[in-house]
This record gives structure tokens, C-alpha cells and sequence, in this order.
């Protein structure tokens, strides 16, 4: 795929939009109601002690362990959150997000550097970029070909 000249990297940009985390002992219904809130689909957990990412809780957590919530089986966060963290640094190009992202069947990336959470990407932020540099690139070639 044509890279374009000065053209800032998806993750770079990402990285400076605000991302919202929830603490690893945060009741199951806030995580619920600030994913409905905010309309998204996941947030990284946090240890509030340190504001050091610990993991990941989506949708599909709320969905897998429905039966357990609802019993009250489990109450917080931390139960039910992924701590296998996939994350992505600032070099990553949306080729390597979509690569890290249907190997592992995720929808969610957070950009971490040094233990310090940056940002996060989703599947929508890489497709955007893709339809965007295709478009560009269409735009290129058309001026190119008819000059």
C-alpha cells in the first residue's frame, strides 16, 4: 500500500485522543454503564495505585460470563477482565494492527510504551485509515494520469 508523504501514522494519532479505563475493583455495573455511556466497546483496567494497564474488558466479557454476573457470582472487574494484554507501540502501521488483530480475534488494541497506556485503537479506527490512504492514493494516480 502506497504510504503518503507526511502523512502522520494512525497510531501517533491515536495515541494523543483520551482513553477511558475503569480500575480493576470497579463494579460490574459501571463497567456496563460507562460502555453504554460512551458508546464503546471496551476499557483497559487499570491498577488505580499505579495507573499501569492490567488488562482488558470488553463486550464479550460482559456476554461470557452473563450467567455468573447475574447470579452475582462475580462482582467486580478483575474477574472478569482479560490481563493477557495484546497491545500494539507507536511504530505499528494499520497493516501490522490488522495482522495483530485477525491473528487474535480482537477488535481492540491498546497503545502502550513503556508500560504507560497512550491510547487504543479499534478495528473501525484501522478501516477508516485504510478507506482513507485508498482513497488518497485514488486521488493521486487520477491527478497523475491526467496531467
Amino acid at each position: 500500500m502506497l504510504q503518503l508523504k507526511g502523512m502522520v501514522s494512525l497510531v501517533n494519532t491515536l495515541s494523543k485522543r483520551s482513553c477511558l479505563t475503569i480500575d480493576q475493583n470497579e463494579q460490574i455495573s459501571n463497567l456496563a454503564l460507562l460502555l453504554k455511556k460512551h458508546n464503546i466497546g471496551c476499557l483497559i483496567v487499570t491498577d488505580n495505585s499505579s495507573s499501569k494497564p492490567v488488562g482488558i474488558v470488553s463486550e464479550r466479557d460482559l456476554v461470557k460470563y452473563f450467567k455468573e454476573i447475574i447470579n452475582k457470582e462475580v462482582l467486580i472487574v478483575k474477574n472478569i477482565m482479560t490481563s493477557n494484554i495484546i497491545s500494539c507501540d507507536l511504530s505499528a502501521t494499520s497493516n501490522d494492527l490488522m495482522k495483530k488483530m485477525t491473528e487474535n480475534k480482537i477488535r481492540h488494541l491498546p497503545i502502550i510504551d513503556n508500560d504507560k497506556l497512550l491510547g487504543i485503537v479499534s478495528i473501525g479506527d484501522v478501516v477508516n485509515r485504510i478507506i482513507f490512504n485508498y482513497e488518497e492514493e485514488t486521488k493521486y494516480l487520477k491527478e497523475y494520469i491526467s496531467s
